[in-house]
């Protein structure tokens, strides 16, 4: 073991090394723990959605570049980073919160004790959540664009594999959902003795958060790409060059952001 330690050294001065462990661990047993927060795992929540970032942006990264032949979008020159980041951080700490707030109003109302402690167990634990699911996102997200760039947008509701795909993805995402944050929130919660009944107003307040985090007040989705960029791209993938030339001519960077122009007036 000993002559393996300055490899594993190296490997824990990475700072997605650790992530990674600490998310392995999260999907293995994603129960909320009891413990004060200075012992607690989720005290490493906030780190780790920052670290969900860098670790999703290099993932991406190293797949675009890795696989030319196969990826022909570059997602990281499309995206404005500053802000991704503003709305990702806005909306994940603004879901965090209104769930964290409306279980503790509920917790108040059943008489469980520490409901400060119960609100920031209940934040940090929808964080974490956050933290798990945005590589995910992204690489489900990376492969979608691809997909168009490849093969134009009505492949979704034509091509059988994707729609089967589109199906798995589905049913993983909901699974990830129930399995790391519904259920977990539920055994934390115990509003009801029934699991049924306790899972059901679990599910409720979730969607509620969700709902709530559409009404934020942040209109920077024409500042999320970078347009001129996205029609650069666009213009030169294999679904326009697979047009005839006339057709080709018409597809341009001058028209592509004609549509962003129509999109804005429209709104």
């Amino acid at each position: 073991m000993s002559k393996f330690l300055p490899i594993k050294i190296a490997l824990e001065k990475i700072p997605s090394y650790e992530y990674i462990n600490r998310l392995i661990l999260y999907l293995r047993s994603p129960k909320i723990g009891t413990e004060s927060i200075d012992n607690n795992p989720l005290r490493f929540a906030i780190a780790d959605m920052i670290l969900s970032l860098i670790f999703a942006g290099a993932l991406i990264t190293m797949i675009t570049y890795s696989f030319p032949n196969s990826i022909h979008v570059n997602l990281i020159k499309i995206i404005n980073p500053f802000y991704v980041t503003l709305a990702y951080f806005t909306y994940a700490f603004c879901f965090s919160s209104a769930t964290a707030l409306i279980l503790s109003i509920i917790a108040k109302f059943f008489k469980k004790n520490s409901v400060a402690d119960f609100f920031s167990l209940s934040f940090l634990h929808c964080v974490r959540f956050y933290a798990f699911i945005t590589p995910v996102t992204g690489l489900i997200f990376l492969y979608g664009i691809n997909e168009i760039f490849k093969k134009g947008a009505e492949f979704y509701f034509t091509d059988v594999t994707i729609i089967v795909i589109g199906w798995v993805l589905l049913i993983l995402m909901i699974y990830l959902l129930f399995r790391l944050l519904i259920n977990p929130l539920s055994a934390f919660c115990k509003f009801h003795k029934k699991k049924f009944a306790a899972h059901f107003i679990t599910i409720v307040i979730v969607m509620l958060a969700f709902e709530l985090n559409t009404i934020i007040p942040l209109n920077i989705s024409a500042l999320l790409i970078d347009r001129k960029e996205f029609c650069i791209q666009i213009s030169n993938s294999p679904f326009v060059k697979s047009f005839c030339k006339e057709a080709q001519d018409k597809i341009t960077v001058d028209s592509c952001m004609n549509i962003f122009k129509y999109i804005d007036e429209k709104r």
